[in-house]
């Protein structure tokens, strides 16, 4: 006779997992199937980490205009609960200003930005590139995720931001980078060669632009994640 085995899972739950063997004695377990399980969720999940240049220059209504862009991307992602955003800032260094978190939180709790955000220290884009990869390499094996790097300015710190950004690539990130302002006051050229690819690089002139963008990268990804579909070739044609 074959009796059930009950187990409880990682939901505090009870169920059943497998049967025992009257004969050999053995626990047919069904871990294999909850492994698969496990690994298709994760597929289906998405973890966003938006990189944001606070330096100097940042200071007053391009400040204002991040926030709002900022905003539209967390109500973009908001459409799914598969969807988790977090957000770094970076000067002369970087600091996370919002931890990893379902974007539905981040879209009904963020407040934006303000003037005392801003930081010393210069554009340190290597420093907010590597705190971002450091948070994106701790989400669930098997999830999509992305980096959105932000600046107005030129990188002016000794690190190098082209290894950090390699770095991103090998670990399977999409990261689109954005110049926010005109040709003559961001270094287009750094953030392009930041990028996963030429594709991968944007340029907003104004406030408006910039939220544009970033709603067409939460658009692009809260219709591709959920459906286990990797949003990279999506955020390669905004």
């Amino acid at each position: 006779m074959n009796r059930s085995i009950q187990r409880p899972f990682d939901d505090g739950s009870v169920r059943s997992s497998g049967r025992l063997d009257a004969v050999s004695g053995q626990l047919a377990t069904r871990r294999p199937l909850v492994s698969v399980r496990r690994a298709l969720s994760a597929q289906c999940t998405g973890y966003v980490c938006v990189n944001i240049d606070v330096s100097n220059s940042m200071l007053g209504e391009k400040l204002r205009g991040a926030s709002a862009a900022l905003a539209s991307l967390a109500g973009e992602l908001a459409a799914s609960r598969a969807l988790h955003m977090g957000l770094v800032t970076f000067h002369g260094s970087a600091a996370v200003h919002c931890p990893m978190q379902p974007a539905q939180n981040v879209a009904t709790s963020f407040a934006g930005l303000c003037d005392s955000d801003i930081g010393p220290g210069g554009t340190n884009i290597t420093a907010g590139i590597d705190l971002s990869a450091t948070i994106l390499s701790q989400v669930p094996v098997g999830a999509f995720k992305v980096l959105i790097t932000m600046s107005d300015g030129e990188h002016n710190a000794a690190s190098d931001p082209l290894a950090a950004a390699d770095r991103v690539k090998a670990a399977d990130v999409t990261h689109v980078c954005i110049a926010f302002g005109g040709p003559g006051e961001v270094d287009y050229s750094t953030l392009k060669r930041l990028a996963s690819g030429p594709s991968f690089f944007q340029s907003a002139a104004d406030n408006q632009a910039l939220r544009d963008l970033f709603r067409r990268c939460g658009t692009t990804i809260s219709k591709t994640v959920p459906q286990g579909i990797n949003p990279h070739a999506g955020l390669g044609t905004l």
